[in-house]
């Protein structure tokens, strides 16, 4: 989930990217609303799951691909997707301040532990090939 938020940061506040609302697919979402909840904390993005979300596998590339190798290019990804999801996804589920703030305390710290994995690869140079 850290590496998760540190890329959405990098779009949303460095790229402008505005994302409205993440939807969910694989093992996380197993079991209700407890990924969704814990991506939603990570992300501060309401999070939409389908009713197999559980169920993983590569049905995300899978739309991608299918998106891509349309002839007809003028309905944009996000319609795209509405039509395919159409009367399938949940509600959107957006994560309270508390959880919120439990995880930007989790992030901190992850942030600051990428120095000690940087510090151990830099002392074991024959594992990095170096």
């Amino acid at each position: 989930m850290c590496a998760l938020r540190l890329g959405l940061n990098v779009l949303v506040e460095e790229e402008g990217v505005r994302v409205r609302e993440i939807r969910g697919h694989g093992g996380l979402f197993k079991v209700p609303e407890v990924g969704q909840r814990l991506m939603a904390a990570a992300t501060r993005i309401p999070v939409s799951v389908l009713e197999t979300a559980g169920e993983g596998g590569a049905w995300g590339i899978t739309l991608l691909a299918a998106f891509a190798a349309r002839e007809q290019r003028e309905v944009p990804l996000v319609e795209f997707l509405n039509g395919v999801f159409v009367g399938k996804m949940g509600a959107a589920m957006a994560a309270s301040e508390e959880e919120q703030s439990g995880f930007e305390r989790y992030l901190q710290r992850y942030v600051r532990g990428l120095a000690i994995e940087r510090a151990a690869v830099e002392s074991l140079p024959h594992v990095v090939g170096r």
